[in-house]
C-alpha cells in the first residue's frame, strides 16, 4: 500500500460501519494535525482541496434497525468534530487514514486507530 491509496475497511470500534478513506501515513511516519486544520507528515504540509461550501446540507438516511427514514442537517461552516490528539507516530504494520472531507470525517484522528494492514481492501477505487 502507498500513501494516497483508497482503502475500504470496518473499524474495530464500529464493525457495522464500512469506511472509505485515503492512506496518508505509513509505518514510521509522524502525522501532525494543526489548529488551522492543516496536516503534516514528517514536518511537511500536505494539501487539501477546499470547495468553499458556505451553507448547510440536508441528508436523508435510512435507519438500519427499523427502516425508518429521517433527515439530518450538517453545518458546513464549522468542523463536525475536533480531534483529541494532534500528533501520531505510526508503528510497523499500521497506516493512518483520513477522509477526503476532513472537517466531517471519522478517521484515524478520532477513532484512535492506526489501521492494521490486515482486514482492509485497497485499490478498489483507484480506477474510478
Amino acid at each position: 500500500m502507498m500513501r494516497g491509496d483508497i482503502v475500504i475497511f470496518r473499524a474495530p470500534a464500529f464493525p457495522s460501519f464500512i469506511y472509505v478513506k485515503r492512506i496518508i501515513g505509513l509505518a514510521g511516519d509522524t502525522v501532525t494535525y494543526t489548529d488551522d486544520k492543516s496536516v503534516q507528515i514528517n514536518g511537511r504540509m500536505i494539501g487539501q482541496l477546499n470547495l468553499h461550501n458556505d451553507h448547510t446540507s440536508t441528508y436523508q438516511a435510512l435507519q438500519e434497525r427499523n427502516a425508518q427514514q429521517y433527515e439530518y442537517v450538517i453545518d458546513n461552516r464549522k468542523p463536525f468534530v475536533k480531534p483529541i490528539y494532534t500528533q501520531w507516530v505510526i508503528p510497523d504494520g499500521y497506516v493512518f487514514v483520513l477522509g477526503d472531507n476532513r472537517d466531517h470525517s471519522w478517521d484515524s484522528r478520532f477513532l484512535k486507530m492506526r489501521l492494521e494492514l490486515h482486514g482492509i481492501c485497497e485499490g478498489l477505487l483507484k480506477e474510478l
